[in-house]
């Protein structure tokens, strides 16, 4: 890494700090391999690299705000240089016009694949880091889940082997996106109460031993609702902490926040309780890019930050 790139702030906000490449006193750890995409001059670099199999699953949630093909260069530009500083092994992404677009954003996503899943609207994807990750099965969640509820939007899930290295073997992993329906109205909110409870419903009925991650735009906070005088509507998950974790929780009860125009955190990852074992503690984080390093983000990149959480799937 050059000096230049060293000298890029991203900042992390969890454990109620402030955290500039540094880790809080609650062990919490950044991304823990910012590379940029820049050169010395600044230039933007046109690729973001997958990172070597290293037994360590780093997961990222984006909303990247209705990303098409015929998005600009400067906008896809800040897109790859945020996933080059991110260097993950599984992005979720939402607000995707098309495949045709993720394909776009893939072409400059060295050693990567996709998987996109259409709505009537926009689509949501995984992308993945093929040195460390395996295809299994991918599909929508239709069963017992309410169209009008997810906004035509149902839950799209991916179940991949983690590849953790040196001879050990592979972790089977149920990753599920979903991007909820937005609005503070209380018809809104009844909406997303119901969907969460249906896909609650579903996971704990069919999938009561997998190695869940669900993550995405929630359109929701998960410790109250931006529905004022409301209970988050994931709290069926939220209160289930036998079976499930929601690691990003204690970003909104720290009042974080992960939109650019209000104050809350609707990006979350909650996980199942067969995934708490290789979670590492402290690591859920909201990467708020500095200035410096995107110009005016929020008007030329996205809406919503990405937000971060590691596993040590080497255990």
């Amino acid at each position: 890494m050059n000096n230049h790139l060293r000298s890029i702030l991203i900042i992390l906000l969890t454990c109620g700090s402030v955290l500039f490449f540094t880790s809080c006193s609650n062990n919490t750890t950044p991304p823990n391999k910012q590379t940029g995409s820049s050169n010395n001059t600044g230039q933007l670099s046109d690729t973001a690299n997958a990172v070597p199999q290293d037994g360590i699953l780093e997961t990222v949630t984006w909303n990247l705000k209705n990303y098409k093909i015929s998005s600009g260069n400067v906008k896809t530009n800040n897109d790859i240089r945020m996933i080059d500083s991110l260097n993950a092994d599984l992005y979720a992404f939402e607000e995707v016009d098309s495949k045709q677009a993720m394909d776009k954003l893939l072409s400059r996503m060295k050693g990567y694949r996709e998987i996109y899943e259409k709505n009537p609207y926009e689509g949501n994807a995984f992308v993945y880091n093929t040195n460390a990750i395996d295809s299994v099965s991918s599909g929508e969640i239709s069963d017992g889940q309410n169209e009008h509820a997810w906004a035509n939007r149902l839950p799209f899930y991916f179940s991949f082997n983690y590849k953790p290295g040196n001879g050990k073997k592979a972790v089977l992993i149920y990753a599920v996106v979903i991007h909820a329906k937005a609005g503070a109205s209380d018809a809104s909110y009844q909406r997303r109460v119901k969907a969460a409870r249906e896909l609650y419903n579903y996971l704990t009925q069919h999938k009561p031993n997998a190695r869940i991650i669900l993550l995405g735009d929630f359109n929701d906070e998960t410790n109250t609702s931006i529905d004022n005088g409301h209970q988050s509507p994931y709290k069926p998950f939220v209160q289930d902490s036998l079976h499930y974790d929601t690691i990003t929780y204690t970003l909104s009860a720290h009042h974080k926040t992960s939109e650019t125009n209000y104050q809350s955190v609707i990006d979350n990852i909650i996980i199942s309780n067969e995934m708490e074992p290789y979670y590492e503690k402290g690591s859920a984080a909201i990467v708020i890019p500095d200035n410096s390093f995107i110009k005016n983000y929020g008007a030329t990149t996205s809406d919503h930050y990405p937000v971060w959480a590691k596993f040590d799937m080497s255990k």
